[in-house]
């Protein structure tokens, strides 16, 4: 567990997570993850689809947004698929090259 989680804790009495409701424990894993988890590029894509997931579920799903928050949200899921794609695209550009450097070969 991470320190700043466990001094948290400490402070409101709390000696073991198990004391949590599901829900706090959900979100202290989800905390602990970040404070002990190592940045990667992976772990920024799985971010970025996370979060245009959960955007598109529960924004656009909701029928009383105004054409300007409808543009917003639609914005900001493209933002997110451009990162996907930036983060993808050295990947496909590998495979794609070296399908046809065998195309050459053969």
């Amino acid at each position: 567990m991470h320190l700043s989680l466990d001094k948290l804790l400490h402070r409101r009495g709390i000696k073991d997570i198990k004391e949590l409701s599901q829900e706090e424990q959900g979100t202290f894993d989800r905390w602990n993850t970040i404070l002990v988890g190592e940045i990667t590029v992976e772990k920024i894509r799985e971010f970025c689809a996370q979060q245009r997931a959960k955007i598109i579920d529960e924004e656009l799903g909701n029928f009383t947004n105004s054409e300007r928050k409808d543009n917003f949200i639609k914005a900001i899921i493209h933002v997110y698929s451009k990162l996907i794609k930036l983060i993808d695209s050295p990947e496909v550009e590998r495979k794609s090259l070296e399908k046809y450097l065998e195309q050459l070969t053969k």
